[in-house]
Order: C-alpha cells, then structure tokens, then sequence
C-alpha cells in the first residue's frame, strides 16, 4: 500500500479510476493561481515534491486559458485571495463553469 501523503487524499485511488483525467503519466495535475511570484514558486515546489505536475499563473485571465486549454485535468486548484485582473469569486464560478462544459467566454 502507498503512503499516504497530503494531496493522495484528493483524488483517493478508485476503481475504474487509473485513467483519470486528473492523472498525466501517473501523477496528480495541479493548477497555482497566485499573483505575488515567491508564494507561486514555493506552492509549486511543495506540490512537485508531493509528486504532482503543476502548473502556475499569476492572473485569472491565464488560469482561465489554462482551464480552457487543458479541460479537467487538474485535481485542485490553489486560487489566491487577491488577483490583479478579476475576484477571486468570480474566476472559481468561471472555472466551475468550464468543468461543468458550460461556455465561457475568455477575456477582458
């Protein structure tokens, strides 16, 4: 049995589960929405030793293109509490809303 680590609880092994779209090349996908660079570098190495891929961007904008980009790929989401370019809020509802496969659009 594996260890259990901090982020193997968020996509828990499941039957019928092993193609997961969370999963690329056996590894749980990330997405790190942070403006201040140093807070993004840091979430990004504490999740890259955890074993995951993980992907960053420091706009709402960009992770929507993300979201947009890569489809339902990422397991969790870290969103930061201040973003230069939309609220927080608002970008989860638009990130809920492109799993979901509603349209949305991408821009400002």
């Amino acid at each position: 049995m594996a260890p259990l680590t901090a982020l193997s609880a968020i996509a828990p092994a499941q039957e019928g589960r092993a193609n997961s779209t969370w999963l690329k090349k056996g590894q749980l996908c990330v997405l790190i929405v942070m403006h201040n660079t140093t807070e993004r570098l840091l979430l990004k190495h504490v999740c890259q030793m955890e074993g995951c891929l993980v992907d960053t961007c420091g706009t709402g904008l960009k992770a929507l293109q993300n979201m947009t980009s890569n489809g339902d790929s990422y397991a969790l989401c870290l969103v930061d509490t201040v973003l230069p370019d939309i609220e927080p809020h608002s970008l989860i509802s638009q990130m809920s809303e492109l799993v979901r496969g509603r349209a949305v659009t991408v821009g400002y």
